[in-house]
């Protein structure tokens, strides 16, 4: 999406050498390897508290889900949705570094993983 110069005062305009803010940027995505059997982008969302993965991806991966493991979701929207349960230590591959980590499981998404603070906790570790 390009942005379109919104300056209404030309002459009040910085210097070309100042850094100006973006309009809209993409989101940040990581390809993520799922236990072994699932190579996805995923979205990396430094606001998400939980680390979240599509029912459908879990079901091919035949991973077990804790499913009562359950908690109610919150999305940017404010809707509220409950997840199916919890894929707990889950190994994941970013790059050449492999860790586990609790991924809660939804049926509906409009991504296949979302990548929260507890990802970027075990990610530093």
């Amino acid at each position: 999406m390009e942005s379109q110069e919104c300056n209404n005062f030309p002459h009040l305009s910085p210097p070309p050498d100042v850094c100006q803010p973006d309009f809209c940027l993409p989101l940040l995505e990581l390809d993520v390897l799922v236990d072994s059997g699932f190579k996805s982008p995923a979205i990396l969302d430094t606001g998400s508290q939980i680390i979240v993965i599509w029912h459908d991806i879990m079901q091919s991966l035949r991973f077990p889900i804790n499913r009562q493991c359950l908690i109610e979701m919150e999305g940017a929207n404010s809707a509220t949705n409950w997840t199916v349960g919890c894929a707990k230590n889950l190994p994941m591959q970013v790059g050449d570094v492999t860790i586990k980590v609790h991924m809660h499981v939804v049926k509906h998404m409009s991504f296949s993983l979302l990548l929260g603070w507890p990802f970027q906790k075990a990610a530093l570790l």
